[in-house]
């Protein structure tokens, strides 16, 4: 990709994706998402100060206020790991605004990708769209990691989004699991098995109706540092403390949190030989 004026992370504002979120009805939809906060993380700090450390700025960079559109069609599946799903995604078109019809764009664009981020694992996609701020930031970007174009999210319902029913989305955690299984079917059918990873407060709830209206004993708590409390400090503006990523906590009732990252697609795919080895070179 040639030399842009501007940095990749400022060119968008929002997305709209086809193919990946569905009407109640089963009919694909556009989806639009707009432009989300990272989450920054804590310093660690050998010294152990008593408040902040001081001259290190962990702020995660603000929306840019005259990023573009861009339209985007979900394609390819290219593999998964611990937060999320990887697509392939083809690029429609690029407008102004939101509200304003897209065309092809007038500027370079590499070939682009999605991270889908799994229900629960949210933030810590949060966490990495950080990292690649601060890395943009550092002119690294194109030159020994993929540029990253944003995080954004929306809201919708859990059985909306189409990979989180296809074979090969695969969830961490079988509360994710069941719970996407039997609103799919919409069937309050009683439980049949108590999956390892299930809190032990679902267990007495025999129906679907039971654990939508005891979701807020199903929220998943905050980091908890624990130990390393001790040597882990807030920077002087407090961006990890007043993060709104910090107290955030995943639902297992709708309205869900979605969200995706927006990456260049670089390389070809590592395919395994017969003696185990691969067709690229590390």
């Amino acid at each position: 990709m040639p030399a842009c004026s501007i940095s990749t992370m400022d060119m968008f504002s929002s997305v709209t994706i086809h193919g990946i979120v569905e009407t109640s009805n089963g009919k694909p939809t556009p989806f639009t998402l707009k432009r989300d906060t990272s989450f920054p993380p804590q310093l660690w700090c050998h010294s152990r100060p008593a408040t902040h450390v001081w001259r290190h700025d962990m702020r995660p960079q603000t929306s840019p206020a005259q990023g573009k559109h861009i339209e985007l069609r979900l394609s390819e599946y290219l593999g998964r790991g611990r937060t999320g799903h990887v697509y392939e995604a083809q690029v429609i078109g690029v407008s102004s605004g939101i509200d304003i019809p897209t065309s092809p764009p007038d500027f370079p664009l590499p070939p682009l990708c999605i991270k889908l981020a799994e229900p629960n694992r949210l933030r810590s996609v949060a966490r990495e769209a950080w990292f690649y701020e601060k890395l943009d930031t550092a002119g690294l970007q194109g030159t020994v990691v993929p540029r990253a174009f944003g995080f954004f999210t929306a809201q919708c319902s859990l059985s909306q989004v189409i990979p989180w029913h296809e074979p090969n989305w695969e969830f961490h955690d079988d509360i994710e699991s069941l719970w996407c299984i039997m609103k799919r079917l919409r069937c309050p059918t009683k439980w049949k098995s108590v999956p390892s990873k299930i809190p032990d407060k679902v267990w007495q709830y025999e129906d679907i109706e039971d654990v939508v209206d005891r979701e807020d004993s199903l929220r998943f708590e905050p980091e908890d540092w624990g130990s390393f409390a001790s040597v882990h400090r807030d920077d002087e503006y407090e961006s990890n403390t007043k993060s709104p990523w910090k107290c955030w906590n995943w639902r297992i009732c709708d309205p869900q949190d979605f969200g995706i990252l927006v990456m260049e697609k670089l390389g070809e795919s590592m395919v395994p030989t017969a003696s185990g080895k691969t067709n690229q070179s590390i």
